[in-house]
């Protein structure tokens, strides 16, 4: 919620434009000489990595920044060789996009929030949300309706929770999207939002939930900021994942009760799932977990994380330092091992870069491709 928050603040007082284009001085940077950094072009607060499928039925990620951007996974990925660059800019409402999620029916939701200067001080502050969704992949936005028809068009800000998020899962027909305003957790469905209850098919659903993940046909839910699984774009979960603090809980098909381990990760952002590790977004840069192979249950084998962080073979502990906070991770590919697949993760800093070695250019979203084997900003 800090993370939320705070991006908001930054939004409404500094006019947003400002904090994703800036740059200041710095001691020195924290990427290794031996990577040539691209320039930039989805920079500033990264609210999300979304994965969608397209009415085109390609494959597509969108990723919300005040304004919307998406690129094709296929065509634009390591499958062709093209690295970075290859992001569009896409229709938006009036606002700035806070977040952007999608469902099994191909439907997008987003969250756009309206900036009204205030007379007496001339400053910019957060005054309210609208929800809208699109069925034609960004090209059209209408605003998202409740079940009584209302639109969903002016939720006064508050200061608390207003947000879209879903499983965001590699298997489209398990994406479901959900939006949480001000305590209560709304289903988002074929362009209408439907409140919803604790009951056998929501579980852990409370007024801070803002992530949530699908195991043996039922949606779990989380305070923590991110939700993950071991799903693949064939194979439904077996095991689900939720950060708490520094730890990491888990739940697997035929257990009652999470388990939790503590790798010593820093605060815990963001969990993506791949065939030998977790690859997390912390609080003091991208780590990964080990998954356990070891353990007597074969079929809970590459499924239970470990206690054990594991090392990166590219730049990823340079590039994405403990200088950053990452804050969201994406394994595009998760029947692949860690590095066989291509990454994504999006990264910020606190403090001024003037007391750090981090950079606002290196803000934004960063990706690993296996063909190039580094990391790079996107």
């Amino acid at each position: 919620m800090k993370k939320y928050l705070n991006s908001i603040t930054k939004i409404a007082v500094l006019a947003c434009a400002a904090l994703f284009c800036s740059c200041s001085g710095v001691i020195f940077d924290t990427i290794r000489t031996e990577v040539k950094l691209t320039d930039a072009q989805v920079s500033g607060d990264v609210f999300c990595i979304t994965r969608h499928s397209g009415t085109d039925g390609s494959e597509y990620l969108y990723t919300s920044l005040g304004t919307i951007k998406r690129k094709d996974v296929k065509e634009n990925s390591s499958v062709t060789g093209l690295y970075g660059g290859q992001w569009k800019s896409v229709n938006k409402p009036s606002g700035l996009i806070t977040g952007i999620i999608s469902a099994s029916d191909s439907y997008l939701y987003l969250t756009s929030l309206k900036i009204e200067t205030v007379e007496d001080d001339g400053e910019n502050e957060p005054k309210s949300y609208s929800i809208y969704y699109s069925d034609d992949d960004g090209k059209t936005w209408n605003t998202v309706k409740l079940e009584d028809g209302t639109d969903i068009s002016t939720l006064t800000y508050t200061g608390s929770i207003t947000k879209v998020f879903g499983t965001n899962s590699p298997k489209a027909a398990n994406r479901a999207a959900f939006l949480n305003y001000a305590g209560l957790v709304y289903r988002l469905q074929a362009g209408k939002a439907t409140v919803i209850t604790e009951d056998s098919t929501y579980v852990n659903l409370g007024t801070s939930s803002q992530s949530v993940a699908l195991l043996d046909g039922v949606y779990y839910f989380s305070d923590n900021y991110s939700m993950t699984s071991n799903e693949t774009s064939s194979t439904d979960a077996t095991c689900i994942y939720t950060g708490s603090s520094d730890s990491i809980k888990y739940l697997y098909t035929g257990s009652s009760d999470w388990v939790s381990v503590d790798p010593d990760l820093g605060t815990i952002y963001s969990l993506s799932y791949a065939q030998d590790k977790i690859l997390v977004g912390t609080s003091e840069g991208i780590k990964n977990v080990i998954l356990d192979a070891t353990t007597t249950d074969a079929s809970l084998r590459y499924y239970i994380p470990s206690n054990s962080t594991g090392t990166f073979s590219s730049n990823a502990a340079s590039a994405l330092s403990s200088y950053y906070q990452v804050w969201q991770t994406l394994v595009l590919d998760p029947s692949l091992a860690l590095e066989e697949s291509d990454l994504y993760a999006s990264m910020d800093f606190e403090d001024s870069s003037s007391n750090t070695s981090a950079t606002f250019q290196n803000v934004g979203m960063w990706a690993f491709y296996p063909g190039r084997a580094s990391w790079n900003r996107e």
